[in-house]
């Protein structure tokens, strides 16, 4: 009886305990484009704070992962977003979350991921309503758990779909990947999903096409992107690909990386596609694997 009592009152204030820490936060959105960075948009009905945002232009989402978030922008976004505004004159949200997903204890921060979703699928809805904008003009991109947090949002947008998903490096840890794709990042949350694995995404696929990149100078890499840790990379490679054009980083279709390293798998036309920025979706249905020996010294 009384171990029963007790796994009540523990269930009770876990979940009391949660809907505290929901109410005291807000996922905030900040435009940034050519002409004005970081501008708070308030997520209403009315969306104030929009005056700078272009509905004709693609309009972009990056979202930050575990212990991420706050007044500061980390540098891979901050990077991200300088290679994509010299690309084009793009509106681009800088998605905050930091207030769920800085904590010590991982599983909390993850288990609030698909409420971030849900507070992200809510803007865009709201800002198609505001602006002439469309989400078929639309990628979200998100890192870590980022990533699940851009998978939750494109399930909640259905009938159209937003357009492009890209996980980098995107968190499988405690989630459901293998046997319910309504618990993770999967190919049905977009027309197009595309993910990079450098580390903690794991071999699982999670979109239409997943990229594992394998560097050619590994430690070198790691120390290039000035955090510790391969997690990082995926961000690295994508605005490495912005940067260097079309023709960056070519990876090749094939089962395994030791059957790609060994030749068994010939690039063609058919067999070929690019890591990153312009990562193009596969005519045949997922999982499809693209391998590459990756020299971003060499991106082409």
């Amino acid at each position: 009886m009384w171990s029963i009592v007790l796994v009540t009152l523990v269930v009770s204030s876990h979940a009391f305990w949660l809907d505290d820490f929901k109410s005291e936060d807000e996922v905030k959105f900040n435009l940034n484009t050519r002409k004005v960075n970081k501008v708070a948009v308030q997520n209403n009905y009315r969306l104030s704070g929009l005056k700078s945002f272009n509905p004709k232009e693609k309009t972009y989402f990056i979202i930050h992962g575990w212990n991420g978030g706050g007044d500061k922008s980390a540098d891979w976004i901050k990077k991200m977003m300088a290679a994509l505004l010299k690309k084009s004159d793009a509106n681009i949200f800088v998605v905050d979350w930091g207030k769920w997903a800085k904590n010590f204890n991982y599983l909390k921060a993850k288990g609030l991921c698909d409420d971030a979703g849900r507070k992200v699928a809510e803007f865009i809805k709201n800002l198609e309503k505001n602006t002439k904008a469309s989400r078929k003009n639309m990628h979200i991109i998100g890192h870590s758990l980022g990533g699940q947090v851009a998978g939750f949002a494109g399930a909640n947008l259905k009938s159209p779909k937003v357009a492009r998903i890209t996980g980098l490096d995107t968190s499988g840890i405690g989630f459901n990947c293998l046997f319910d794709p309504n618990d993770c990042l999967d190919p049905s949350d977009a027309d197009f999903v595309d993910e990079i694995h450098t580390l903690v995404s794991g071999v699982l696929t999670k979109g239409h096409a997943d990229y594992f990149p394998i560097p050619k100078d590994l430690g070198k890499a790691i120390k290039e992107t000035a955090i510790i840790g391969g997690h990082w990379l995926a961000a690295a490679y994508f605005t490495d690909s912005i940067e260097a054009g079309s023709c960056a980083f070519k990876s090749t279709k094939c089962s395994s990386y030791n059957t790609f390293s060994e030749g068994g798998c010939p690039s063609t036309m058919k067999t070929e596609n690019r890591l990153g920025f312009y990562a193009k979706k596969p005519s045949t249905k997922p999982p499809n694997r693209f391998y590459i020996d990756i020299d971003v010294n060499n991106p082409c």
